[in-house]
């Protein structure tokens, strides 16, 4: 959570009652939060806005978590891969294998996909550029060096680039680039997960991460999949705050 320059809040997104956040911001800071930082599917967002704390004229925008939108690209791939499983593509042979859609690559995709998210935050078009350049990347051959779209410069994942930036020739093509068949599959994942109506929902780079490790503290000392007693949430919850803001050592 953070203030920006007009006295506005970002708020990352809580299942433990977010609208009594929401509604004592003003009693308690003074505040409006008017961004909420969450998933892709968040009832705790829902609750919020049916609640029209602020009134009519105060919006609060949702900000898909931007970790959340990486971690679709490895999941659709690897869906994917699931459900050709044995099926022969256009060139008789399977999705996956060596020098095809291996669980090596479709970790590269996902990587590159959070980087092309995270430092393009604020420009779709760069993004969207950044999104397709991997499946680019991944089929060049030196008959023809699909690399255009990959980013510049000698800070670029892209050692192609790299090397065009230094002036060096260390780059090697890969043995196996992608085939047109596994392309083929992966081209309408690629485009959904480049798509302009996604991409808006995290163009400002946010993360619930901070969230989402307090929270992994927290449960680890009380389980939310049994009944445990107010105190013990609240002892929990004291000791989850006073680990996060102290350490480990904290209590010592």
């Amino acid at each position: 959570m953070y203030q920006n320059s007009r006295g506005l809040v970002k708020l990352y997104g809580s299942s433990l009652y977010p609208r009594h956040i929401y509604r004592r911001s003003l009693e308690k800071r003074g505040l409006r939060y008017t961004v909420f930082v969450g998933d892709g599917d968040s009832s705790s967002y829902r609750s919020v806005i049916k609640q029209n704390i602020y009134g009519p004229d105060i919006k609060i925008t949702k900000e898909n978590c931007v970790g959340h939108i990486q971690k679709r690209m490895g999941n659709k791939l690897r869906k994917i891969v699931q459900e050709n499983k044995g099926r022969k593509l256009d060139d008789g042979k399977c999705i996956s294998g060596r020098g095809r859609l291996t669980h090596k690559v479709i970790d590269s995709f996902q990587v590159f996909y959070g980087i092309g998210l995270r430092t393009n935050k604020g420009n779709l078009d760069a993004m969207q550029k950044a999104t397709r350049a991997i499946i680019a990347h991944y089929s060049a051959t030196p008959e023809n060096p699909t690399h255009d779209l990959c980013p510049n410069g000698e800070d670029s994942w892209c050692k192609f680039q790299v090397d065009k930036a230094q002036g060096t020739d260390t780059y090697k093509f890969p043995k196996y680039p992608l085939p047109v068949a596994v392309t083929k599959e992966i081209e309408p994942i690629i485009e959904e997960l480049s798509s302009e109506s996604l991409l808006k929902t995290c163009q400002m780079g946010l993360t619930q991460n901070a969230n989402e490790a307090c929270h992994s503290i927290l449960w680890k000392l009380v389980s939310k999949r049994q009944y445990n007693s107010e105190s013990a949430y609240r002892l929990s919850t004291a000791m989850t705050v006073g680990h996060w803001k102290l350490g480990p050592g904290g209590f010592q």
